[in-house]
Formats: structure tokens, C-alpha cells, sequence
């Protein structure tokens, strides 16, 4: 197996670094603008990195973000070639991360910037910080995703006692010592 990085990382990090961990295929029509609404977020805010981990998408993603680097040097790129999968691709961006703070996000504006720097204030008292589509704030497109979301995680609170409301989600922020 293959993979392509394109790194502008400097091999240390301050402590207080954040990492947003992207995993991608086939988000050439999304990737700008959300890299563009990160940035916006984030500058001012905190020292932070972006990580695209794309799984060779055959749209060109990679392409868009690999000129977005041009633009904005605190984002990083790795395509992954002959990987498949969400859960691996978030674990290869958490292993190429440098923050102390690491948040992970749907590429496909499943998730809204807006809320990274609410979890940022939040990550200060908890190891980590869920995004749920079941709180104010939240929601699906798609009704019939979202009841049946709802569903699975009442079942999986209930036999399991975990108390995260939305286990499906994708969208959260973790200390990297936890």
C-alpha cells in the first residue's frame, strides 16, 4: 500500500495545538469551503493544524485540498492508496496529528465549524466532547437517518449503561492523553 502526504508541520507541537482530523472520498465539491469556514473558526482563536486524510478519492478531493495547502499553510494532506474506511482513516489522521486536542468531523458539512471552538472552551473541564444531532443545535436531512439513529442509541444506552447520548456521532473533540 501506498500513501501520498503533503506536510508544511513543523515535528514538535506546542501544548495548546489543536488538530482537526478530515477524512475524505469524494468531497471535492465540499473541501474548500469547509477548509475556508475552519480557518475562519479558528484563526484568532487557537494554534491549529487541519488533517485531510483522503482515501484516494476519485473526484480529485485531493487535488482541491493540495491547493488549498497553497493558500493556507496549516493544512495538511495524506491520501491513503488501496485503504478504505472511516474508522481507519480518522485513526491515521489522529496518528499524523501534533495537537494536544484533536477534533474529528464529517467532510461533508454533516457537521458545522461553527461549533469547534465551543468545543475547544469545553475540552478544558472534559476528556472529550461529543457534537450531537439530539441536542439543540443538532438534527439530520434525512428524517428517516435520524429516527432511526435515535433508535440504535436508546437500544445501545440502555443494554450497554453508556451514558453518550449519540455513540453514531462523528463529530468530537478528545484530549490526546485520553
Amino acid at each position: 500500500m501506498n500513501s501520498i502526504s503533503i506536510d508544511n508541520s513543523s515535528a514538535t507541537a506546542p501544548a495548546d495545538k489543536v488538530s482537526v482530523v478530515l477524512p475524505t472520498y469524494n468531497e471535492k465539491e465540499n473541501i474548500a469551503e469547509l477548509l475556508g469556514l475552519i480557518g475562519r473558526h479558528l484563526d484568532g482563536t487557537a494554534d491549529y493544524e487541519v488533517i485531510v486524510v483522503d482515501d484516494d478519492s476519485p473526484d480529485g478531493t485531493a487535488d482541491v485540498v493540495a491547493k488549498e495547502i497553497e493558500r493556507n499553510g496549516r493544512i495538511r494532506l495524506h491520501v491513503r492508496k488501496g485503504e478504505r474506511g472511516l474508522a481507519a482513516a480518522i485513526r491515521k489522521g489522529i496518528e499524523l496529528s501534533a495537537g494536544s486536542v484533536i477534533v474529528v468531523m464529517d467532510s461533508d458539512f454533516n457537521h458545522n465549524p461553527k461549533y469547534i471552538p465551543q468545543f475547544l472552551e469545553f475540552i478544558q473541564y472534559y476528556e472529550i466532547v461529543v457534537g450531537s444531532r439530539f441536542l439543540y443545535g443538532g438534527g439530520m436531512y434525512s428524517q428517516w437517518r435520524y429516527y432511526a439513529s435515535f433508535l440504535y442509541n436508546v437500544f445501545i444506552r440502555f443494554f450497554l449503561g453508556i451514558p453518550i447520548r449519540d455513540k453514531l456521532s462523528g463529530f468530537f473533540a478528545i484530549r490526546r492523553e485520553t
